[in-house]
């Protein structure tokens, strides 16, 4: 929405829905004129220039790939272990272990199923991405950590990730690692 001071001291909202190129104050009878053209279709730039177009591929951004969201189809979710529904408010995500923002990848393995509300997006996958579930301790249990063997490996084996990095990842913490010296024992050899 747009507000304009007028001559007649009003501002009033304009309506960028209904936007014409001139409207009437209803107070005052005074003319709202637009400060500058409106919309993407009016072929120039506020300087008069013709705009140019970008050059960049349009894509998905950081979106998962089609493997990606086939392997996680028919999964559970493994931070509450809940089943997507049928009805489609509730749906499995495919959740990027290492994120594609920092030089994750396209490739299945690089996903875990996390769960997401359709309705306002809450959910497992939201709380992983902003650090705010543990998944580690999930990972942990056994039937998991079989399951999902590949999925650890992938960011270290393909991206470089270091295991400290992943950790954190993982966790959701700032962990502090320390290197600990242990005294040495009278006749141990170094």
């Amino acid at each position: 929405m747009m507000h304009t001071a007028q001559p007649c001291g009003c501002t009033k909202d304009i309506g960028m829905s209904k936007a014409r190129t001139t409207r009437t104050c209803r107070e005052h009878g005074n003319l709202f004129l637009y400060d500058k053209a409106l919309g993407r279709n009016s072929g120039a730039s506020e300087s008069g220039k013709p705009r140019r177009r970008s050059s960049l591929k349009r894509t998905n951004g950081f979106a998962a790939s089609k493997a990606q969201r086939n392997k996680v189809k028919s999964l559970v979710c493994l931070g509450c272990g809940r089943e997507g529904s049928e009805d489609g408010s509730f749906v499995i995500d495919p959740a990027h272990l290492w994120p594609k923002g920092k030089g994750g990848c396209d490739k299945a393995d690089c996903v875990i199923p996390l769960c997401r509300l359709v309705f306002d997006g809450s959910g497992c996958h939201q709380l992983f991405d902003e650090g705010k579930l543990d998944l580690l301790a999930r990972l942990e249990e056994r039937d998991f950590h079989e399951a999902y063997a590949k999925e650890i490996a992938h960011p270290i084996a393909e991206h470089g990730v270091s295991l400290v990095a992943l950790v954190r990842r993982l966790t959701g913490s700032d962990w502090e690692f320390r290197r600990v010296e242990y005294p040495a024992k009278e006749g141990a050899v170094r």
